[in-house]
């Protein structure tokens, strides 16, 4: 889409726009991608000759592994410590995607009226 926009001349690579769409449409894309993580997970892998690679519904995979024959291969971890790696080492960012000077300004403008003159 922003290919073909930007092909077209209706497109303009600049931080603003990039920060609108993304408040506009993360929200869309983030619930589109959930129900396709959500079907691809329960979908039936077919049987194969590569005996390396089981067959089943990906879930069932990795929460029961010895429906399969294998084992287990998740590791405990502290959750104090995991805590606060993800504090020192990890970004997260807004659930909308854009920046949080996008959101502040949003907030603003939700609690203001804009009047919209043209000039003529």
């Amino acid at each position: 889409m922003v290919e073909d926009n930007r092909n077209c001349g209706l497109y303009y690579d600049n931080d603003c726009i990039e920060e609108f769409l993304k408040f506009s449409f993360m929200p869309i894309l983030r619930d589109k991608l959930h129900r396709e993580v959500g079907l691809w997970n329960l979908h039936r892998i077919r049987s194969s000759t590569n005996l390396k690679f089981p067959s089943g519904r990906p879930n069932v995979l990795f929460f029961f592994p010895e429906v399969s024959g294998t084992r287990n291969y998740t590791v405990d971890v502290d959750l104090d410590e995991l805590d606060l790696a993800e504090e020192r080492c990890c970004y997260q960012p807004p659930q909308s995607g854009c920046s949080y000077e996008l959101i502040q300004l949003s907030e603003i403008m939700r609690g203001k009226k804009f009047i919209i003159s043209s000039h003529t």
